[in-house]
């Protein structure tokens, strides 16, 4: 049944698309605690354009057209 997968598909989650860069950047930070780490997380965060956000927000309907396409299995996002 297509509600059975559909909500646990990556390819529909745009929070993905920003976990390298998130990665790349605060790895660069060299945080010396839990509490650096945390604020160059936060900083990091807050520093996404919100360009980026809309594009990956409106590229939802793209996504799930592409999703049901291959039935649930992998895409290019």
């Amino acid at each position: 049944m297509l509600i059975d997968w559909l909500p646990q598909s990556p390819d529909l989650n745009i929070l993905k698309n920003m976990w390298r860069p998130m990665k790349e950047k605060v790895s660069k930070r060299y945080a010396k605690n839990a509490d650096e780490l945390w604020l160059a997380i936060k900083e990091e965060w807050d520093s996404i354009p919100k360009e980026t956000v809309e594009g990956l927000y409106r590229s939802i309907p793209k996504r799930l057209k592409v999703t049901l396409k291959n039935k649930g299995l992998y895409s290019h996002y």
